[in-house]
């Protein structure tokens, strides 16, 4: 499912994939960069309380917007 113009970076409208969630909604299981670069899956976790944080790269350069 693809959700065109939901976001948008520097003013472009991106496409989002897959449904919008919504508060209360189970989380799907996906993959991501752990701090140590491993790649971990939700289900890694099974069992346990989660918190998720997602932040850019800090070497990204931030261009603030005129």
């Amino acid at each position: 499912m693809e959700r065109k113009g939901v976001v948008t970076l520097k003013g472009e409208p991106l496409t989002l994939e897959g449904p919008e969630m919504r508060v209360g909604d189970k989380a799907p299981d996906f993959q991501a960069l752990s701090q140590d670069m491993e790649l971990k899956s939700l289900k890694d976790f099974k069992g346990k309380i989660k918190l998720i944080a997602s932040v850019p790269s800090l070497d990204t350069p931030y261009v603030i917007p005129r």
